[in-house]
């Protein structure tokens, strides 16, 4: 492979063609997302929250930084940031089972309960079992059914 093929004119864009996979690595963006992981498993969550929040300025339209992104805001706790970094991540797509879930949840610790119904039933359409490979979160069908129940709940 050439490097006029391996790297753009950006020097932090990294183009790869390897084995059916095409992508483009963004290597700042790497850099903070890596630095995000490390301060929120060491507990330092508004600092990762901060690199995660730089990491998604430079990539703004990455799925998995947005959903991160929210996942560190829901540990400040700072919901209203979570949910805006959530509906961002399902605009890129929208068939997150587990991005619709933990929307969910930020809606329902908000009061927000119509708003977390519909997170939860959205979750529930095509439902797959999911575990973060980066912070261990899971999430499991009889979660989805049990928080949807509270919310039910609480609305009366």
């Amino acid at each position: 492979m050439s490097n006029e093929n391996f790297f753009s004119e950006d020097e932090n864009i990294i183009n790869f063609d390897s084995h059916g996979l095409k992508g483009t690595i963004n290597m700042q963006a790497s850099l903070y997302f890596i630095r995000a992981t490390n301060f929120y498993k060491e507990n330092k969550v508004l600092e990762a929250y901060n690199e995660m929040l730089n990491c998604t300025l430079i990539s703004p339209n990455h799925k998995n930084y947005l959903f991160y992104l929210g996942y560190i805001a829901e540990d400040i706790p700072d919901y209203n940031a979570a949910i805006k970094a959530y509906v961002e991540s399902l605009e890129v797509n929208p068939l997150q089972n587990h991005i619709h879930y933990r929307l969910g949840l930020c809606y329902q610790f908000s009061k927000k309960f119509e708003e977390s119904i519909d997170s939860f039933s959205k979750s529930l359409n095509n439902f797959e079992e999911y575990v973060d490979p980066i912070f261990g979160f899971s999430l499991k069908l009889e979660q989805v059914y049990h928080n949807r129940s509270i919310s039910h709940a609480n609305i009366g």
